[in-house]
């Protein structure tokens, strides 16, 4: 093993290191590097930075973050924009890693971001077209050191990196209070966009379409849906034609996932709920079930 002195002493070697996601850069030996002048930086920044149009935009970027729920809503907003003929590719942390990707031809670009890389896009110097946050509740505290710098990484995507257009989840208590000068605010659960009222889908005052058979288990799922399809709005495209499609989702594994029923129990795999805010909403699916 590497003492913590040597591996800083290696790190300060080199004027710029690329890092891994998983590797916090508030480690002892990160921070020691960092005040030796040794500069860190992600594969999602060197992306950001070389896609960037003459006016700093990424142009077809839509960025997912949230502390649950962005890897359904980014494999449903790659589904619907296929769907509706735009060549989109998956990537950042689920799908491809966006650096495998640095000289890809796609018209969409759905990428997930987790608080470990929503700084990165900041650092880049690059805006995305979009940035969608879902909700903010404690994670990741041992990679951050704190509550409150989670919370600060996480909103560097809207507040550091400037998105043309931000999509922001209007009952989340800390979303709810931004303001982003930079960027266009779009809000979703609010009953000017996106929203729902029961299983039916509203967008403004105009009725879509009714949820209740759509593979999306739980109100909060269906609340992804409407952050995807504000972000579709986003993006210039038709988002009322779209959603309908929304039926042909395969869920993602181990959300919500039903496994069977033996001796009348219904097993349901749902590990990826890893803090009390996702157990709970997943309880209240199946409220009143054996």
């Amino acid at each position: 093993m590497i003492e913590p002195v040597a591996s800083a002493e290696r790190l300060s070697a080199y004027d710029v290191v690329v890092k891994s996601p998983g590797i916090s850069p508030y480690g002892p030996e990160a921070q020691a590097a960092a005040r030796a002048g040794t500069r860190f930086i992600g594969g999602t920044a060197l992306w950001f930075a070389e896609r960037a149009n003459g006016e700093g935009l990424v142009p077809g970027t839509v960025c997912v973050t949230g502390t649950k729920g962005k890897s359904t809503t980014t494999a449903l907003l790659a589904q619907l924009l296929r769907a509706g003929g735009q060549r989109t590719a998956l990537a950042g942390n689920i799908g491809m890693p966006l650096l495998e990707l640095l000289h890809g031809d796609a018209a969409c670009w759905a990428i997930e971001l987790s608080s470990y890389q929503t700084g990165d896009v900041a650092d880049s110097g690059a805006r995305p077209a979009v940035a969608v946050a879902l909700n903010i509740f404690p994670e990741h505290l041992d990679w951050h050191g704190s509550h409150e710098r989670y919370v600060a990484d996480k909103l560097r995507l809207l507040t550091g990196a400037r998105p043309g257009t931000a999509v922001l989840n209007a009952a989340d208590p800390v979303l709810s209070r931004l303001v982003l000068p930079d960027s266009e605010l779009r809000w979703f659960n609010r009953e000017d966009g996106w929203h729902l009222r029961d299983a039916l889908l509203y967008h403004g005052d105009a009725r879509v379409m009714d949820t209740t058979a759509l593979p999306l288990p739980g109100r909060h799922n269906r609340g992804n849906l409407c952050a995807v399809l504000a972000a579709i709005d986003a993006l210039g495209l038709d988002a009322a034609a779209l959603a309908p499609l929304a039926a042909g989702f395969r869920p993602l594994p181990h959300r919500l996932q039903v496994l069977g029923t033996r001796d009348g129990i219904t097993w349901v795999n749902d590990s990826i709920s890893t803090t009390p805010h996702a157990t709970l909403a997943a309880l209240d699916v199946h409220r009143g079930q054996r």
